[in-house]
């Protein structure tokens, strides 16, 4: 959850130096919230199936 809380007060700073406008922070918000809400409970149903650890590591590679 560290990941997901220090993108928020951190994406306008990024976005103004970019040049982005208010709208489109608020689209990048608004498509990030979307896809965790649909994908956390499909990635919550295979970790309890397979296991925890081959999504730990392949969410940390993708992260990184």
């Amino acid at each position: 959850m560290m990941g997901v809380g220090i993108i928020v007060p951190l994406l306008p700073l990024y976005a103004k130096k970019l040049g982005a406008t208010a709208f489109e922070i608020g689209m990048i918000f608004s498509g990030f919230s979307i896809a965790r809400m649909v994908f956390m409970p499909i990635v919550g149903r295979l970790s309890d199936r397979y296991g925890r650890k081959p999504f730990l590591s392949v969410g940390l590679a993708l992260y990184s």
